[in-house]
């Protein structure tokens, strides 16, 4: 689109499952992409899918058929040096119908940082680590066992790209 916006659509539509083409499924994703400035971009991701539960009666609630879900997720990244960049996520992803296994809505909000420990290395630049805190939410009791609506999260990762 120009320097700042980039979109994709993308759209999957059929079965989705091994040995079986009778089960459809359908998934249009939009994401966007702004930069707000040379150290600020923010990210809007929506998901819309609708299709066959492939015959399971998830959650033994008697549905069967076909079902909805949706999705929408924000992401912002601000770079602070050559070491490290801030990042925000927030999530809000909708399974009433029960077709991804959830039956319930969810969302989810994210803390974290990418260290890039060695940027000028030529051998380890592309080293990133990403420690992040994370809270999830959820209409129905379905952490800890389905004992609890919350779920807190400390996780990292370590990245080496090639």
């Amino acid at each position: 689109m120009n320097d700042k916006l980039s979109v994709t659509v993308t759209i999957n539509s059929g079965p989705q499952q091994n040995n079986d083409s009778s089960h459809y499924r359908t998934v249009v994703d939009a994401y966007g992409t702004y930069k707000l400035g040379d150290n600020t971009q923010i990210t809007l991701d929506t998901t819309y899918g609708y299709g066959s539960r492939e015959g399971n009666d998830i959650g033994g609630d008697g549905k069967f058929g076909s079902g909805g879900w949706w999705g929408a997720a924000v992401y912002v990244s601000q770079h602070l040096c050559k070491y490290a960049n801030f990042n925000m996520r927030a999530e809000y992803f909708n399974d009433d119908d029960g077709c991804r296994g959830l039956d319930s809505s969810v969302e989810e909000i994210t803390l974290g940082l990418a260290i890039t420990p060695m940027p000028d290395s030529k051998c380890l630049s592309n080293l990133v680590f990403r420690p992040e805190i994370r809270w999830d939410h959820a209409s129905d009791n379905i952490f800890n066992d389905g004992n609890d609506e919350n779920q807190f999260t400390v996780a990292g990762d370590l990245v080496f790209a090639f």
